[in-house]
């Protein structure tokens, strides 16, 4: 018998809308955010629903300058896009030019990300990965290959 260690891997790539009218970075998947904590509070969405969010985690994804952590993203059931908070981006310290077919994001350190403009949205495809081990067990090793 060997020790095995059960993984399970998710890729995907996650489209994630820069939104100047979001107070919040905000996803209706629980499954992309890490460090996540129960949390409630509400939102109100643009059409004047009030939503509830159930927590708040942290995602981080790669964009073609490296990899980006947002912190604070609430868990919100139900919202059918992922938000990335203007506001929340400028309070931090971060400069957005908004530019005709696309928006350019830096800081101090230089540049964070672009954005290009899809339709009438300022969208980014987040390449993400979840990685979850298991506790180790007691099975027969079976090789695919």
């Amino acid at each position: 018998m060997h020790q095995i260690y059960s993984v399970m891997a998710r890729v995907g790539s996650e489209k994630w809308i820069l939104d100047t009218g979001a107070s919040a970075h905000m996803t209706g998947m629980k499954s992309l955010l890490k460090d996540y904590k129960v949390a409630t509070t509400t939102v109100t969405v643009s059409n004047g629903d009030i939503l509830s969010a159930k927590g708040v985690g942290n995602i981080s994804f790669k964009t073609e300058h490296g990899y980006v952590t947002f912190r604070g993203v609430l868990h919100v059931p139900g919202l059918d896009r992922n938000l990335i908070s203007v506001p929340q981006l400028t309070s931090k310290g971060i400069t957005i030019r908004m530019l005709k077919d696309k928006c350019v994001t830096s800081e101090k350190q230089g540049h964070v990300m672009t954005v290009k403009k899809s339709g009438s949205f300022y969208s980014i495809n987040c390449y993400t990965a979840q990685v979850a081990v298991t506790k180790p067990h007691s099975a027969k090793v079976r090789y695919l290959l």
